[in-house]
């Protein structure tokens, strides 16, 4: 779904910031226009409704919604914290926490036993709505521990941070937490590149997406001895080491929207299958917070240019296996003039080398152009090496030194 003024569902501008889905079962989209976008998709209609509070007709992005109850959806905004009233559609400022929120980015507000969770600024707030009282939170469990970017609701309701370096754990009782950090990782100038962007819980663990450090697993079955976690980056298969979301479907597999694409994500196997463009993707870059499992099981996640939507048990990948074809075969001896000598001849399956032709390039390639590319290709020499190389970019076998014999 996307801007597209002849479509009975379209949205108001491309860039989506937020989603969410009401009790009524109505999608709402937030886009960076300054838009909501209502969208019924049992009925095909969509409605659009303008973020104006009194007579501030500035632009204000809706990047979070929260609904309070079934006349009210809380939203984070680029103005602050708001509230819409469902029957009047209105907007106005959240008022208890006006003082705290006026003009600052709220990015995340989650809502549970009467208490809001909400960042902005970096800062965590935790507001008791029945005693009015408000807590700030700048540093989590350590000096090193700042910038609060995402939070997240784990299955026994405790509050989980994400920061600039790692993750923390909010003790409601003791008002403190607990941090872990992400070990391993550079030290640039510009620590934003390491941000937490999304937290998901399956089982005992916690997947974490990241912007440009990749995606982190935690084992959290012992919150005081959790292990060291494990990582997966792009040389594990990823897309993009940015995962902008995480998302678990109801087979215990992970999707990620990324900066390259659409990933799923089987935590077993540790197996990774991109989706791209080709295969109706709004776009490869996503964006945070753009990201939804509605009550039917279906995946929403939104980007630069609209919101895909889908069921995942209608997505099926099937497996084959697909045997490379040698194109050439070539050997010289870097220490001799002359061109090398094309060896492959169509239809052998044996080669002899002379004793001094111990520089080999074998050229290949693999009899599939579906995109995007699913597979990926290993060759080795037996008696030669033990192991098996994966083929990275060019379709080439290369061996230098072999010994006569």
């Amino acid at each position: 779904i996307y801007h597209n003024p002849l479509n009975k569902i379209s949205l108001t501008d491309n860039m989506v910031r937020g989603l969410a889905e009401d009790r009524e079962g109505r999608i709402w989209v937030g886009t960076d226009g300054g838009f909501v976008n209502l969208i019924n998709l049992k009925n095909e209609t969509s409605e659009h409704i303008k973020i104006q509070v009194g007579r501030n007709s500035a632009n204000h992005v809706p990047f979070y919604f929260s609904e309070l109850d079934a006349q009210t959806m809380l939203i984070g905004s680029s103005l602050g914290l708001l509230q819409f009233d469902k029957r009047t559609k209105k907007f106005s400022p959240y008022a208890p926490l006006w003082s705290v929120t006026k003009g600052k980015a709220v990015r995340q507000v989650l809502y549970r036993n009467n208490t809001l969770y909400f960042i902005t600024q970096g800062l965590l707030f935790v507001h008791d709505m029945d005693t009015k009282h408000t807590e700030s939170y700048q540093r989590f469990g350590d000096p090193m521990a700042n910038n609060a970017t995402t939070i997240h609701l784990d299955d026994r309701q405790c509050l989980w941070v994400g920061l600039n370096r790692g993750i923390a754990l909010y003790s409601e009782e003791k008002k403190d937490f607990q941090y872990f950090p992400f070990k391993g990782l550079p030290l640039p100038a510009d620590r934003s590149l390491l941000l937490v962007l999304s937290i998901q819980q399956i089982g005992n663990k916690l997947y974490v997406g990241t912007f440009n450090a990749g995606l982190w697993e935690i084992d959290i079955t012992n919150t005081s001895a959790i292990p060291e976690p494990k990582r997966y980056r792009e040389t594990d298969g990823l897309p993009s080491n940015t995962i902008y979301a995480t998302l678990a479907d109801n087979h215990g597999h992970l999707w990620l929207s990324t900066n390259g694409g659409l990933v799923k994500f089987d935590p077993v196997k540790k197996q990774f299958i991109s989706f791209s463009i080709s295969e109706g993707l709004q776009e490869e870059e996503f964006n945070r917070l753009a990201y939804l499992k509605n009550k039917k099981g279906e995946m929403i996640f939104g980007g630069i240019n609209g919101i895909n939507i889908f069921n995942p048990d209608n997505i099926n990948v099937a497996s084959e296996n697909f045997f490379p074809r040698i194109l050439s075969v070539s050997a010289d001896n870097p220490l001799l003039s002359g061109p090398p000598a094309n060896l492959h001849i169509p239809g052998t399956t044996q080669l002899k080398l002379k004793y001094d032709q111990n520089f080999v390039r074998i050229h290949f390639f693999v009899p599939h152009y579906q995109e995007p590319k699913r597979y990926k290709v290993f060759y080795t020499l037996r008696n030669f090496q033990k192991n098996w190389n994966e083929v990275s970019y060019e379709n080439l076998a290369t061996y230098t030194n072999l010994q006569p014999g």
